[in-house]
Formats: structure tokens, sequence, C-alpha cells
């Protein structure tokens, strides 16, 4: 029996050096996501969780910017660098915020989503990185504002309900 523990944990010492290798191969740091804090719980309005597997993709330039409700925001580049923008960190607003991510200059990535309720389909839209390192991006959601607890207000602008 002794030998097969030892074939068991050669296997599995080789199964995470190749996965190292291909999250360096990636461009990933070795700060990988398996290391990092795990988000937050998730938190806003409670219509918004049925979202929370539902990863979605948009174009910021020629690169992809992908956000995972209450999980995390990653980038990946024409040449296949993957960074990570933040995990989910907070609810603020009518925003889901991702923070902590990968290192850029000497200071971590962050990524603001907010949310826009009434939309006839789910997606991602309107990427930006109006700072170096600080990403935004307008999250789509076919859920009416006020199941959401926002008003609706001029120019698709949504604000937290007062009352």
């Amino acid at each position: 029996m002794r030998p097969n523990l030892w074939l068991i944990s050669l296997l599995t010492a080789a199964a995470a050096s190749e996965q190292q290798e291909i999250r360096l191969a990636r461009g990933i740091e070795q700060n990988a996501a398996s290391e990092r804090r795990p988000p937050a719980p998730p938190a806003g309005p409670a219509a918004l969780l049925p979202f929370r597997d539902r990863c979605v993709s948009t174009k910021l330039g020629a690169d992809d910017l992908r956000v995972c409700p209450f999980a995390n925001a990653t980038q990946t580049s024409v040449s296949g660098q993957e960074f990570v923008l933040g995990v989910f960190a907070a609810w603020r607003g009518r925003s889901l915020v991702y923070a902590d991510g990968d290192v850029c200059g000497d200071a971590p990535r962050n990524a603001t989503v907010s949310i826009r309720c009434g939309a006839e389909a789910y997606g991602l839209r309107d990427a930006r990185e109006p700072a170096t390192c600080t990403y935004e991006a307008t999250l789509d959601v076919p859920v009416d504002c006020d199941v959401l607890g926002f008003d609706r207000v001029p120019n698709d602008i949504v604000a937290l309900r007062a009352d």
C-alpha cells in the first residue's frame, strides 16, 4: 500500500507544478487567484444574486474584460496575458466594487462595475480605464429598477432609493 501513496503524492506534486507553469505562461503572477483572499460575501439587492455565476465579457480596447458578479474581474490581453483586476470587495451605491487585483506599478488593480437596471438583456458594456490600472464598466441587468430598490431618473442614471 505504501507505494500507492508515494505515486499519488508524486502525481499531485506534478499536477500542482503544471498548474503553476500554466499560470506563469498566461502571465498570471505568483499571487494566483487561489492564493488571494476570497471574495466578500454577496452584498446589495437580493435580485442580483441569480447573476452570481454568470460571468460576462466585453472589449476594453483590444483586450477582453470579464466580470463575474460577486467573484472577480479579469483582463485578458490579445497576447493571452491575464490580469486579475480585483476580487469582489463590496457593494457601494449601485456598484460592485472589486479590489486587491494584480499589482500594477506599486498599487493593486481595482474595478468598479455600475449596475444598469431595466436592460433588455444581461451584458457588460462601456469598459474603460479612467486612470492607470483603475477600471470601470457597466453591467446591464434585465431586472426592473423597482425590484432592485433603484429609482429610474433621466438619462438612464439610477440612484439608490432614499426610503
